[in-house]
């Protein structure tokens, strides 16, 4: 693996808070046990952003894609929560010399307003429901 490579895998396991445990397993059966573990894990736990390694993955195949066909233009993170997918875009970006590039991130610092129910029915039962309330408050967060 180059430096960078290792650089960066090194920042994802220190974001999701995988150096020294896994991650909740969504593959798993037991859809209430996955809830539980990824409460504990991202929410209560040490972790700065409540993306999986996959998803940071996906961000960094993204962003190099952007610069290899020469997208013009900043990025911007919405609903950053402890902002750990927009300090891997500055990693990524610091780590490949990109200078001309701002990364941006923009947090209400208020619960996730609910959804549309006529056009959203999953996400507005979710949203309505004890885990979302209770568990994840809404995935709210203190300034």
């Amino acid at each position: 693996m180059k430096p960078i490579d290792l650089y960066l895998d090194l920042l994802k396991k220190s974001l999701t808070g995988t150096l020294f445990a896994a991650e909740p397993d969504v593959d798993q059966d037991n859809e209430a046990r996955f809830v539980y573990e990824f409460n504990r894990h991202y929410i209560r736990g040490q972790a700065v952003s409540m993306m999986p390694v996959v998803r940071l993955d996906n961000l960094q195949s993204c962003l190099i894609d952007v610069l290899q066909k020469g997208v013009p233009g900043d990025v911007i993170e919405t609903g950053v929560w402890r902002g750990g997918g927009t300090i891997f875009m500055r990693a990524v970006f610091a780590a490949l010399d990109v200078t001309d590039r701002v990364v941006w991130f923009a947090y209400s610092f208020v619960v996730l307003p609910e959804p549309d129910p006529e056009l959203y029915p999953i996400e507005a039962k979710a949203h309505a429901g004890v885990v979302m309330k209770y568990k994840f408050s809404h995935f709210a967060a203190s300034l």
